[in-house]
């Protein structure tokens, strides 16, 4: 056998694994995070370019969060690390950002994070942000950014979101996470769903990559 048939054979299989592994992580996360709504803000007009979708804004990307000082050096640590939002949860399971820190955080930030909302009143999130965090002045605005910011829908039901207001997605402990529905005032899913959605936060998590 020839050695560029042998690579393009290894080629083929590594890409079969890398999108079947990516396929079980979202469906480990769809089924097993915890849930969160964050709230919307008006959404563009659909876009038929790559298909049927909504592009999606959402009020945790607008204004920014202020840097804590004490979070700024954690950042100074850890130059390399993933950004965390911290969401504190109301009653509802609606996600407000209160503060940024480095992937990965220690046993004491959550410890802290537990004590100060309870181990069920809060979620972590990955986001992007705008800067080198290190650089920003203490109590600067940073403004951060959703990885998933749009949403597929069955052909010709675009009406069906007209009053959307909350994205709802599947959260894991390390901050991953699946946009799953959309949902008007009510919480409640617009898109038929099999399963109801369960707001348990003790639910098990998938471990992180």
């Amino acid at each position: 056998m020839r050695k560029s048939t042998i690579v393009l054979l290894l080629t083929g299989i590594f890409s079969l694994i890398y999108v079947n592994g990516i396929a079980w992580r979202y469906t480990a996360i769809r089924s097993e995070g915890n849930l969160v709504y964050l709230e919307l803000v008006p959404v563009d007009p659909i876009s038929l370019v790559q298909g049927q979708y909504m592009r999606l804004r959402f009020a945790l990307e607008r204004g920014g969060v202020e840097l804590r000082a004490a979070d700024q050096e954690l950042f100074a640590q850890d130059p390399n690390a993933r950004v965390l939002a911290v969401l504190e949860l109301d009653r509802n399971r609606v996600g407000t950002v209160t503060r940024l820190i480095p992937g990965n955080p220690a046993d004491s930030i959550i410890q802290e994070l537990k004590d100060e909302y309870g181990p069920a009143g809060y979620a972590l999130l990955a986001v992007e942000v705008n800067g080198d965090l290190r650089s920003n002045e203490p109590s600067a605005k940073v403004s951060i950014k959703l990885r998933q910011n749009s949403f597929l829908f069955e052909e010709n039901t675009p009406e069906r979101y007209n009053n959307a207001r909350y994205g709802i997605f599947r959260v894991t402990s390390r901050g991953e996470y699946v946009l799953v529905d959309l949902a008007g005032e009510d919480f409640e899913p617009m898109t038929a769903v099999k399963e109801p959605l369960s707001a348990d936060p003790n639910a098990s998590e998938p471990a992180s990559r």
